[in-house]
């Protein structure tokens, strides 16, 4: 009987340690990156350095892991460095081509970025993939026709978000 680890079971172990180990510290930024969006000055700061702290021990884990793409992309969008996170959304959806939250990320700087129709085609995969989607989802779909000169489709979907909220403060 063998009460020892071959180097291939330890590898094994270690593999999954890491991947553990990523997921844990992304969530953990992405709560403190949470946490900022409802503070201010220092403290927002503060929240911010947390975030990075844990983004930058996820990528010395693995800096390719699609969940650590996308908490980069959404620190990226947050921080305004559009371009960096464009590059980490689409390094997730090269990964994932159906990762929810990397489309959903790239839809945003997209529309940041103006190109309110490739935002919208983006939304409205997103709500192909996950018909039961926020209605923050619909409210984008709704602006991006809106900047593309489609008020009357907007305001069909913006009705449709009030039916189901009424007092949605961006449909209203």
């Amino acid at each position: 009987m063998t009460f020892y680890k071959t180097s291939d079971q330890q590898h094994k172990i270690s593999n999954l340690s890491q991947k553990y180990l990523t997921k844990y510290y992304n969530i953990l930024s992405a709560y403190y990156l949470k946490c900022s969006e409802l503070e201010t000055g220092a403290k927002k700061d503060e929240l911010n350095m947390q975030a990075s702290n844990y983004i930058n021990k996820a990528t010395d884990i693995s800096f390719q892991d699609p969940s650590t793409c996308i908490i980069r992309g959404y620190s990226g969008v947050i921080s305004g460095q559009i371009a960096q996170a464009e590059q980490e959304f689409d390094h997730a959806i090269h990964q994932n081509n159906t990762d929810i939250l990397s489309l959903l990320g790239k839809a945003i700087v997209l529309f940041n970025k103006e190109k309110f129709d490739k935002a919208l085609n983006l939304f409205q995969r997103v709500v192909k993939l996950n018909p039961l989607s926020p209605v923050s989802v619909y409210n984008a779909s709704a602006l991006c026709l809106y900047k593309l000169g489609n008020d009357a489709l907007a305001k069909q979907i913006f009705e449709k978000v009030l039916e189901k909220e009424p007092m949605n403060e961006n449909a209203l």
